[in-house]
């Protein structure tokens, strides 16, 4: 059964900087250890180091891209940030991780955090992986009220945090399409990567600039997609999630069904990829 759920995407309407705790609070809610059963998402349960030949394919095409946008990237700046983030030590636990938290499954209500949808890919992973999308989806100054909220960050998970954002947001930023572009390149700005022009900055997500026609509203949850599968080859098991509830606990607003997301989590018969990336290049390497 499928819900409707109010308010908007926030890809629409941006969070507040007042959203951070209590999204801080819903991950620390859906970051629980994961059992040997938990799904593997061949995009998101792998370590940081595989996701490197990503950047290095879509890192070169930014600048040209910024350039028609009224944005300069700092590609100093952006190797800055993804050498900090291969230094940081990887040894987090593995969770559960939503794996997909960017902001067009995120529920903003007027700018305050709603819910989170769409947990066809839910998996296991670094944690990191959603604290990254973290930053799609609030300014800079907010990050410290969301890992307060998420009950702290260490150095290393907040370095691999970072790294896992500007992977996102660069893929996101050369993606031709408006409405995605603008996510990947704020978050760009907010990660100190990239910057506009005097004559081209406006404000944080500007309004307005969607002009292509969009459902009033959006469905919680999807088909579960090809990337998610249970690891041994086993059935995933379904998960359910009060969205907005049990990730806030306390905060009553399960009373209500239309509160309710669920979704199931696909199994697919083949083995867990093995890296076949290019080796790992350096930081001087992604300098373009």
């Amino acid at each position: 059964m499928t819900f409707w759920l109010p308010g908007e995407l926030a890809a629409d309407r941006p969070l507040d900087a007042s959203a951070a705790r209590p999204l801080g609070r819903a991950l620390a809610e859906v970051h629980r250890p994961a059992p040997d059963d938990a799904p593997f998402n061949s995009e998101q349960s792998v370590r940081l180091a595989e996701r490197e030949q990503v950047l290095r394919t879509v890192l070169p095409q930014l600048p040209a891209v910024g350039a028609s946008r009224g944005l300069t990237l700092d590609l100093d700046a952006a190797a800055t940030v993804w050498r900090q983030a291969l230094a940081a030590p990887d040894d987090a636990p593995r969770v559960w991780i939503h794996a997909d938290l960017h902001s067009f499954n995120v529920i903003s209500l007027n700018g305050q955090f709603g819910d989170i949808i769409d947990w066809s890919d839910i998996s296991y992973g670094d944690p990191a992986v959603d604290l990254g999308f973290l930053h799609l989806l609030l300014p800079a100054a907010a990050m410290p009220m969301a890992y307060d909220g998420y009950g702290g960050v260490d150095e290393a998970t907040a370095a691999r945090a970072r790294g896992m954002s500007l992977i996102k947001a660069a893929t996101l930023a050369v993606v031709d399409k408006e409405v995605v572009a603008n996510v990947g390149w704020q978050a760009l700005v907010e990660l100190g990567v990239a910057q506009r022009s005097r004559a081209t900055t406006t404000p944080r997500y500007p309004r307005g600039v969607v002009t292509e026609s969009r459902e009033p509203k959006r469905k919680v949850g999807r088909e579960p997609g090809p990337r998610t599968r249970a690891r041994g080859g086993r059935p995933a098991p379904r998960v359910d999630a009060c969205v907005g509830g049990v990730l806030e606990e306390g905060l009553g607003r399960c009373a209500s069904p239309a509160w309710i997301a669920w979704a199931a989590v696909a199994t697919a018969s083949r083995p867990e990829p093995q890296s076949a990336l290019a080796p790992r290049a350096s930081a001087s390497e992604l300098r373009l």
